[in-house]
C-alpha cells in the first residue's frame, strides 16, 4: 500500500475529552451550543441528535472543551463504548467522550470511518471490571495506518456519499411518518375526522368522545406477547429485523412475526417508548409485542395510539417497567368501523413508502459496512471502485 503510513489516533489531530457543566451552574444549559452525550449517538449513524444544549455562559465556562465542525466524537466510557459520530457544528461533549479534531493532513470523513472501524478493537481493550473505560492517553496511543490525504478524501467521499443516501432516506421516512401522525392527531385527538361536523360529543371514561365512538381495552383490539429471551449473541444476519428495549437492534433467525405490529419497550430507560415493526421481525426480552387482531382496521391506528409513553402505566422507581397485564388494560378511544377504514386508507400509502425507504436505508448501510473496513485498511483500491454499480446491485 504505497503512500500509507503508521501513526496513532493522537497523530491524526488533537484529542479533547468532554465535560459536563457542574451542578452549581444550571444556567450553563440553554439553547446556543449542542451538548452531545452517548445517548445522543446511535451505532452506525453519522449524525448525533443532542437532546440538551448549552447557553453562552456554558460555552464560555467550558471553552477549552469546544470542538469544531468535522470533529469525530468517540464514546470511551460505559456500556456503549465504541459509538462514534461526526459533529456538524461547534459542540461540547460530556466526559464519557473523547473527540478527535482532525489535523491538516487528516480528512474528517475518513477519520470518522476509521474510528468506526477501530471501535471493536478499542472496546476490547477497555479496562474496568464494572465500567469499561479507555482513558485519553490510551485512546490517543492506539496505532493506526492511514493513506495520503488525497486518498483519505476519496475514501471519505465514497463512504460519505453512502451516509448521505442513508440519512436522506431516513429523513424522508421521518417526514412521511410525521404526516401520518398529523392525520392521526387531527382525527383521533382533535376529532376533526371526515364528517365530524354533524356528530355531537358524549361523555366517556376518557372524557368527551364523538357519539358512536367507544372506549375499549387494548387487549380487545390487539394480542399482547412478551419478547423472546434470545440474546444478542444469538443474532445472525438472516434478514429479520430484531428489536430490543432500545429499538431496532440487529438480526435474528427465528421467532419472526409476519405482519405489522408495535414493540413496546417495557423495562429500563426507554420504558414506555414504542417502535413500529413490519415484515419479518421479532423482539427480545424486556419488550412486549402488540399485534392488531384486525390489521386492516387497526394496524396504523394502533401504531400512533400507542406512541405516547404517558399512556402506559409504569411501576418501579429505580428501574421502571410496564407489566404485560397493565399494558393489556390500557383504555383507548375507538372510532366507528368506517372511520378506521378511511384512516387506514389515508395513511397506509405513507407508511408503506416509509417501509420501502427504511429497507433501502438498511441495504445501503449493509453496503457501507461491507466497504468501510476494506477501504480504510487499503484492501480495496478506492480508485477502482464503481460505487454506482455497487449501490444498484445492493438495492435492486
Amino acid at each position: 500500500m504505497n503512500g500509507w503510513r503508521d501513526t496513532t489516533i493522537g497523530g491524526l489531530g488533537r484529542v479533547v475529552t468532554g465535560s459536563t457543566p457542574p451542578s452549581k451552574h444550571p444556567d450553563w444549559f440553554g439553547d446556543d451550543l449542542p451538548f452531545v452525550t452517548p445517548s445522543d449517538i446511535t451505532f452506525g449513524n453519522r449524525r448525533p441528535r443532542p437532546e440538551r444544549w448549552l447557553s453562552q455562559s456554558g460555552r464560555d465556562g467550558l471553552r477549552t472543551r469546544v470542538v469544531p465542525p468535522g470533529s469525530a466524537a468517540f464514546v470511551c466510557i460505559g456500556a456503549t463504548i465504541g459509538k462514534v459520530c461526526l459533529v456538524e457544528t461547534e459542540a461540547i461533549t460530556n466526559q464519557q467522550i473523547n473527540t478527535v479534531i482532525p489535523g491538516p493532513h487528516t480528512d474528517s470523513r475518513f477519520l470518522y470511518s476509521l474510528l468506526r472501524h477501530l471501535a471493536p478493537t478499542v472496546t476490547q481493550g477497555a479496562s474496568g471490571a464494572t465500567t469499561p473505560i479507555i482513558n485519553k492517553s490510551a485512546f490517543s496511543a492506539i496505532p493506526v495506518r492511514i493513506p495520503d490525504l488525497e486518498t483519505q478524501v476519496r475514501i471519505g467521499e465514497v463512504l460519505g456519499a453512502l451516509d448521505d443516501l442513508i440519512e436522506n432516506n431516513r429523513r424522508r421516512v421521518e417526514v412521511l411518518e410525521e404526516m401520518a401522525r398529523a392525520i392521526y392527531r387531527e382525527w383521533f385527538v382533535k376529532f376533526r375526522y371526515p364528517g365530524y361536523e354533524d356528530v355531537p360529543l358524549v361523555g366517556s371514561a376518557l372524557g368527551p368522545i364523538p357519539e358512536e365512538w367507544t372506549v375499549r381495552r387494548l387487549d380487545e383490539l390487539a394480542t399482547f406477547v412478551g419478547g423472546s429471551t434470545r440474546t444478542k449473541a444469538a443474532y445472525v444476519d438472516a434478514g429479520y429485523v430484531a428489536f430490543s428495549a432500545a429499538g431496532p437492534d440487529g438480526f435474528v433467525p427465528d421467532y419472526e412475526v409476519d405482519g405489522p405490529g408495535v414493540v413496546l419497550s417495557a423495562v429500563g430507560a426507554k420504558c414506555g417508548r414504542t417502535f413500529w415493526a413490519s415484515g419479518k421481525w421479532s423482539s427480545i426480552a424486556n419488550t412486549i409485542k402488540i399485534l392488531p387482531k384486525e390489521p386492516e382496521l387497526f394496524a396504523n391506528w394502533l401504531r400512533f395510539a400507542t406512541d405516547d409513553s404517558s399512556v402506559w402505566p409504569k411501576r418501579g422507581s429505580a428501574q421502571p417497567f410496564v407489566s404485560i397485564n397493565d399494558a393489556r388494560g390500557v383504555l383507548s378511544r375507538v372510532a366507528t368501523r368506517e372511520t378506521h377504514l378511511r384512516f387506514e386508507d389515508a395513511v397506509k400509502p405513507m407508511v408503506d413508502q416509509a417501509v420501502v425507504l427504511e429497507a433501502g436505508a438498511r441495504g445501503l448501510a449493509a453496503l457501507r459496512d461491507l466497504l468501510l473496513p476494506k477501504l480504510v485498511t487499503g484492501q480495496i483500491d478506492v480508485t477502482s471502485l464503481d460505487l454506482d454499480a455497487a449501490i444498484a446491485e445492493q438495492v435492486a
